[in-house]
């Protein structure tokens, strides 16, 4: 798996990808913030993003297994990579009726 970095580059990662994380409904609340920049090391997966996320605010941990997050407007399946520039939207479960 590979580990993500919040906020800064770690002395060991020298090929790092910055992102930009939006944060909507519950997880805005948990996290305290809508939005907030990410550096993160290339070949970051979606899953590993979402652990480090839970990693950096324990709060977000309820949402964790259920978290949807958007890359440029597409959702993304937990293996798929994120890419140096992109912008991530996170959205917890919604239930409505």
């Amino acid at each position: 798996m590979t580990a993500c970095f919040a906020g800064r580059i770690s002395e060991s990662m020298t090929d790092s990808i910055q992102v930009m994380v939006r944060c909507f409904a519950g997880l805005k609340e948990k996290i305290g913030k809508p939005e907030f920049s990410l550096v993160l090391p290339s070949g970051c997966s979606c899953a590993a993003f979402k652990e480090q996320l839970v990693a950096s605010w324990p709060e977000a941990a309820v949402y964790s297994s259920r978290l949807l997050v958007a890359r440029n407007g597409s959702y993304l399946n937990d293996s798929d990579l994120i890419h140096d520039r992109d912008e991530l939207a996170c959205f917890p479960p919604v239930s409505g009726g």
